[in-house]
């Protein structure tokens, strides 16, 4: 039971984002992305990268800019505002001293030092890498294309919105090389404003072009859920009153017709009709007509 209520609530709620024109859930797109990101960034030459389970939450700015990480701000094409890309302390150590042709020692305890001009651009090119693998996550929903405007050593630095303004973060932790080598997450910001452009091209495709892989997640998940079926063979009217007062050995008069037909009911609507009878020493529910689209029970006039 508490399985098939899981999965009802499940689908209600994404019967009611579709309604209220929300976003598609975020956990698929961070998925695809970590899937995208691992590509991107061994096709750059880092060697050996693997991306962990990607991470999802939102929280207010300032919070999400706590830390020692290296920050790209983001402008992207037809969105409102910045977005920013973070590689947490030790990842963009580790990928620069992997582009430089060495290995991705684990940084030490030393003070971080601002990288040289040739280290900016090697993080610009594994941001810019990141942001590619970014936007072909993004591609069967909005096209776009995302651009570093500029690189904040310090991310409180980068004012993209104000501290207590909501933003959703998508955290992917990268490790770079075997065993025993650096690593750290890599993270997307994207303050709630940002984010119209998005709602706005899932509302389109909703209205036309549909997103097929969220329409076949949707398929999935309703045919997945257990819905009890009745066989109905008659009804009756009765007041709290009486039914309270029903004892053993009362009779329940039912309304005139055939006794060994009855109607399938599931979910509150009737299905079909059909005979009662017997198969392989059950009772059993043979279908011989199917019910023309009606309001659920207890909803008709």
């Amino acid at each position: 039971m508490s399985g098939t209520t899981g999965q009802a609530a499940a689908i209600r709620a994404m019967i009611r984002a579709a309604a209220e024109g929300g976003l598609p859930a975020l956990d698929p797109v961070a998925e695809r992305f970590a899937f995208h990101l691992a590509a991107a960034l061994r096709g750059l030459g880092a060697g050996p990268v693997d991306t962990g389970k990607a991470a999802v939450r939102s929280a207010p700015l300032a919070g999400l800019l706590e830390g020692e990480a290296l920050a790209g701000v983001v402008r992207a094409r037809g969105w409102t505002g910045r977005i920013m890309l973070l590689l947490d302390a030790g990842l963009d150590d580790a990928l620069v001293g992997r582009l430089l042709g060495g290995a991705a020692a684990p940084s030490g305890p030393a003070p971080r030092r601002t990288p040289t001009p040739i280290e900016l651009r090697l993080l610009r090119e594994v941001m810019a890498a990141a942001l590619s693998a970014l936007a072909q996550t993004l591609a069967p929903l909005a096209e776009t294309a995302f651009e570093v405007e500029r690189i904040e050593a310090d991310p409180r630095l980068a004012a993209i919105a104000p501290g207590t303004a909501t933003a959703i973060e998508i955290a992917i932790p990268v490790q770079v090389g075997g065993p025993g080598e650096a690593g750290g997450r890599l993270r997307v910001v994207l303050p709630v404003p940002s984010l119209t452009a998005l709602r706005d091209a899932w509302a389109r495709q909703r209205r036309g072009d549909a997103d097929t892989d969220w329409a076949a997640g949707f398929r999935e998940a309703l045919h997945r859920v257990e819905l009890p079926a009745l066989a109905v063979f008659g009804e009756v009217t009765a007041t709290p009153a009486e039914i309270l007062g029903w004892r053993p050995g009362d009779m329940i008069p039912l309304l005139a017709g055939d006794a060994d037909r009855a109607r399938l009911v599931a979910g509150g609507r009737t299905l079909c009709h059909g005979t009662i009878g017997h198969s392989r020493g059950v009772r059993a529910l043979r279908i011989e007509q199917a019910a023309s689209p009606a309001a659920p029970e207890g909803e008709r006039s």
